[in-house]
């Protein structure tokens, strides 16, 4: 089971006590969770990507014109 599919678990199995804290605080858990889903999870996949994209570009870029970086 991967990271988002366990935490869509988690979260799923705590609504049963959405009766007892005001929703309020629920929805400030949620967002606080997407935030650092963002920051844990996407960025870092993010600048993997984009080195790839770089490494990409500096090897036509050195096909082309014959120069090494």
């Amino acid at each position: 089971m991967d990271d988002s599919n366990l935490l869509a678990t988690l979260l799923a199995a705590t609504t049963l006590a959405l009766h007892i804290v005001p929703w309020s605080r629920w929805l400030s858990l949620a967002r606080g969770v997407s935030v650092a889903y963002v920051f844990i999870r996407i960025l870092p996949e993010l600048s993997a990507g984009q080195e790839q994209i770089q490494s990409a570009q500096r090897a036509a870029y050195d096909a082309v014109s014959g120069k090494q970086w």
